[in-house]
């Protein structure tokens, strides 16, 4: 068995994604870095692994279908929770443990260095 991946994206949206880097480079370039880091890190999680997509805002579901089911085959998607970060990755991993009875490893999605066998050694360190 192995672990469900839970990464937690907000909609790629000028304006609302990696807000301090914006600040210098501007919204557009930033958001084509954030879409740049996500689809680097969603590549790296090795293929056999399931990955639910826990996005935000809410109302984002089908934006980040169309982005993201092009790449990879079989991602659930889930509307993360209200709350600080704390709050909202509690309540992915408590509801993912209860679909599928763990483990769960999470993750951002602005992660380029990470690499299969980074997770492979998580995995198998749990």
């Amino acid at each position: 068995m192995f672990p469900v991946v839970q990464i937690n994206l907000k909609a790629p949206r000028p304006g609302a994604v990696k807000t301090r880097l914006s600040a210098d480079i501007g919204a557009a370039a930033a958001l084509a870095a954030y879409r740049e880091m996500v689809e680097r890190t969603l590549q790296a999680i090795p293929p056999d692994w399931a990955i639910e997509v826990y996005f935000a805002p809410g109302d984002a579901e089908n934006e980040m279908r169309e982005w993201l089911d092009p790449m990879r085959d079989g991602l659930s998607f889930v509307a993360q929770s209200d709350g600080d970060l704390g709050e909202r990755l509690l309540a992915g991993v408590q509801a993912g443990f209860e679909r599928t009875g763990g483990p769960v490893i999470c993750i951002g999605g602005d992660c380029p260095w990470l690499r299969p066998d980074l997770l492979e050694e998580a995995w198998f360190t749990l």
